[in-house]
């Protein structure tokens, strides 16, 4: 989910669960396994794509075929946004926010937390992997843009923006609260987190609305 975003098609899979794809995406989780290792035994300065592919089990030409930097290996494929999920939200006419939630909730359902812990930890000591955790987001937005101006072409793109970027939003911190809490699966955290939005649009709508006691601290 937070490996910068790779070309549209190579995410609108028809059938993820098709056998070459399941293939393809297991090593490319067994590259990014082996990247998180090395980098906790060694140091992430210390590991090389060499290194990596090595302990992959592959030719480093293959890694390079999959990644093409070891900051991208960290952060690893993002999970796939299906093409019916996606067509399922475009042709949609019910509430944005429960449309969206459907969409995201699968997205973020084939995420494994302990992977994901362990790419955060590491993000947050390392610049480069940070930025490129950033550009993932951005590339989601980017993605979301579309899809929901496909749903809505009426809209004015920023109002579009500004959607996408409230979606992005409770992606992140629906992947940092399911971390936090083992054993909640992805969709309970993100329906968690689509609760805490509904009620903060409820703050913003409301006459005369406060913020609460301490927030502007």
């Amino acid at each position: 989910m937070l490996r910068t975003m790779q070309a549209a098609d190579s995410r609108l899979a028809d059938d993820p669960s098709s056998l070459r794809e399941r293939r393809r995406r297991q090593t490319s989780r067994d590259i990014q396994l082996a990247t998180l290792r090395l980098a906790e035994q060694r140091g992430y300065e210390a590991v090389t794509t060499e290194m990596i592919a090595a302990a992959a089990g592959i030719s480093p030409r293959t890694f390079f075929n999959y990644f093409p930097n070891k900051e991208a290996a960290a952060i690893g494929d993002p999970p796939v946004l299906r093409r019916s999920a996606i067509e399922r939200f475009v042709a949609g006419h019910g509430e944005l926010l429960a449309d969206f939630e459907a969409l995201l909730s699968s997205h973020l359902h084939e995420t494994e937390p302990e992977i994901v812990r362990a790419v955060i930890g590491l993000a947050h000591g390392t610049p480069r992997l940070m930025v490129a955790h950033l550009q993932s987001l951005q590339a989601l937005h980017t993605q979301l843009c579309e899809i929901l101006a496909r749903r809505s072409p009426d809209i004015d793109r920023d109002v579009v923006s500004v959607v996408a970027e409230i979606a992005v939003s409770v992606v992140r911190r629906s992947v940092l609260y399911w971390v936090d809490n083992p054993g909640m699966d992805a969709r309970t955290a993100f329906a968690s987190t689509a609760l805490h939005l509904r009620a903060a649009m409820n703050l913003l709508g409301a006459p005369g609305a406060a913020l609460p006691e301490g927030a502007a601290d």
